[in-house]
Parts: structure tokens; C-alpha cells; sequence
């Protein structure tokens, strides 16, 4: 049995529905069916969209770190820089333990980013909590608040559009060239013979 349900009543569904169609040689393919009625492959069964959530859930992970990492940056001592006896005297007991533990941060944190890859953000953050907590839960907070208020959606939402039409005009204009070219360059050598 099928049912075919017209553009205005997909574009009311909360969900996508999905069709599963069998092809030559019985492999079997999922597809996507859009609110405007168009097609979409699955990846590894998942919808496009749910596809780059997962990628974009682990770059704002390494993102949040990175965030974090600079803020320790700012923080932890410098070789570089040379305390006077009298700015060590200033320093409370307490200033000289967050300073240091600032630098435990960093280096771990540092090393971490350096070590492990970050291909999925919520494992790669149970790895760096099991290092330090603190830091963990840091690199979380970080990477919440950077995609709720500091990434530009909006920015982006205009900006992919606009570099896949840049791309395939360029990819067009290349390939129109090397044809007029190859053209062009197979007569020129039949006149030169």
C-alpha cells in the first residue's frame, strides 16, 4: 500500500517521514523526504540534518575547549616573565595555588586537544573530565554557551548557500575553459600539421 501525501500536507508534519525503497540487487537505501517534497539520501541511516548536528556537536566541543584554553592562557604563568620580590610578596597563598592550578589546566587541557581527536564531543569531553572535573565541566559550559550565543547562525545559513553557487560557478567556468581549450587546441595542432 502507498500513500502520497501532497506538498502543503509535508510541509505541516512535525517530523520527516522516511521511505525505504529497495534497488537493483536488493540493497537496500533510505531516503529522506523533505517538507517540499524532494529527496534526500540518509548517511549511515541518519537524515542529513541529524548527519551535520553530530559533526557540528563535536566541532563546538573542540570549540568550548579552545575557548577554554585561551581563557587559561591569560592565566597560567609565563616562563617569559619575570616575577619581582616584590609582586611575589603581594601574592596571596590562595593567588599563588590559582595560578597554578590555572597552568595544571592548560597543559592538561593542551595536551588533551593535541593527543586525542575530538570525533565525537561528548565522549572526547568524559575523557577530559576523567582527567580533571573542573576542567570538563568547564569545556561543556563552554561549548553550550559559544552554540546558543556566540556561533552566527544566521551567518552561516547565508554564507553555505552563497559558497556552493561561488563553487559550482567556478567549477563550471573551469570546465567550460579546459573544453573550449582542448577545443580549440586540437584544431590549432591539426592546422599546424
Amino acid at each position: 500500500m502507498s500513500v502520497v501525501l501532497s506538498r502543503s500536507t509535508l510541509a505541516k508534519l512535525p517530523h520527516r517521514p522516511m521511505l525505504v525503497a529497495l534497488y537493483a540487487g536488493g540493497k537496500r537505501m533510505t531516503v529522506y523526504m523533505g517538507s517540499d517534497g524532494d529527496f534526500a539520501p540518509s548517511y549511515n541511516g541518519k537524515s542529513p540534518e541529524r548527519f551535520v548536528s553530530e559533526f557540528l556537536h563535536a566541532f563546538f566541543t573542540q570549540a568550548g575547549a579552545r575557548i577554554v584554553l585561551k581563557q587559561l592562557e591569560g592565566l597560567a604563568p609565563r616562563s617569559s616573565l619575570a616575577i619581582t620580590e616584590e609582586e611575589q610578596a603581594n601574592i596571596s597563598l590562595d593567588g599563588e595555588h590559582t595560578t597554578s592550578r590555572a597552568a595544571d589546566h592548560y597543559e592538561i587541557l593542551k595536551n588533551y586537544l593535541e593527543e586525542v581527536p575530538c570525533r565525537d564531543g561528548d565522549k572526547w569531553l568524559e575523557g577530559i573530565m576523567k582527567k580533571d572535573q573542573l576542567l570538563g565541566l568547564r569545556v561543556a559550559e563552554a561549548r553550550v554557551a559559544y552554540a546558543g550565543d556566540g556561533f552566527q547562525w544566521d551567518v552561516l545559513k547565508g554564507m553555505v548557500p552563497k559558497q556552493l553557487e561561488d563553487g559550482n560557478a567556478e567549477v563550471m567556468r573551469e570546465r567550460v575553459t579546459s573544453q573550449i581549450n582542448n577545443m580549440f587546441g586540437d584544431e590549432s595542432q591539426s592546422e599546424e600539421r
